[in-house]
């Protein structure tokens, strides 16, 4: 599955320098991708990459 993760800028961060992740994620047309919930597992130990074009970019 691929996703474009966007978040609106203009509104992540107000002028106290205070983060608003959610505001920043429920505008039209931004992510996150849901609603589900994934319990009983160890964020610790999941595997997660990026490749683009074939080639890994982050991992």
């Amino acid at each position: 599955m691929s996703i474009n993760d966007v978040s609106d800028r203009d509104t992540q961060v107000d002028q106290q320098g205070q983060q608003h992740l959610v505001r920043a994620k429920s505008r039209p047309g931004c992510s996150p991708v849901g609603p589900y919930l994934t319990t009983g597992v160890d964020g610790m130990k999941l595997d997660a990459w990026t490749k683009l074009n074939g080639k890994y970019e982050q991992q």
